[in-house]
């Protein structure tokens, strides 16, 4: 979504508000700090886009993000804690009444070989942070069924 971003946000603001989505999450973002202040000056009275980079390489092809359409969630006692920049995104935010929900947004490595060391990086962190339980996790896993699936057309 970095490259022509503005676009890109015109349409998620589009389809947020007339889908009446309350959270949106997205992975290979492509976002840099430039973008998303952009986005806000546009953007800040309806939505609120909680972004994660590689801080090494903003642009390129990692990036997590949760957008939260502010018209309908109360995005006051969103807490985030970033687990692995650019790859996986933890959002605690107020539901219904009092009640919270949590969601794990992720962009794994492409590298299957890698997998297990990310997971394992996840698992750890969540317990050493004390994160809240887990409801939802979302993302692109980079699986496939068949090594095929990864072949070029």
């Amino acid at each position: 979504m970095g490259n022509s971003t503005i676009p890109k946000w015109l349409a998620v603001q589009h389809v947020m508000k007339e889908r009446k989505i309350s959270i949106l999450c997205i992975q290979e973002t492509h976002l840099t700090q430039e973008h998303k202040m952009q986005i806000e000056s546009l953007y800040s009275r309806r939505l609120q886009a909680i972004n994660s980079c590689d801080s090494f390489c903003p642009s390129n092809s990692t990036g997590v993000a949760s957008v939260l359409n502010k018209k309908i969630i109360n995005t006051t006692d969103t807490k985030i804690t970033e687990i692995v920049p650019g790859k996986a995104l933890v959002m605690s935010i107020k539901w219904h009444n009092n009640e919270h929900i949590t969601i794990l947004n992720i962009y794994t490595l492409n590298k299957p070989t890698k997998h297990p060391e990310f997971w394992d990086l996840i698992s750890t962190t969540w317990l050493e942070k004390d994160l809240p339980h887990l409801d939802f996790m979302v993302g692109d896993f980079n699986l496939t069924e068949d090594a095929l699936d990864r072949v070029p057309v």
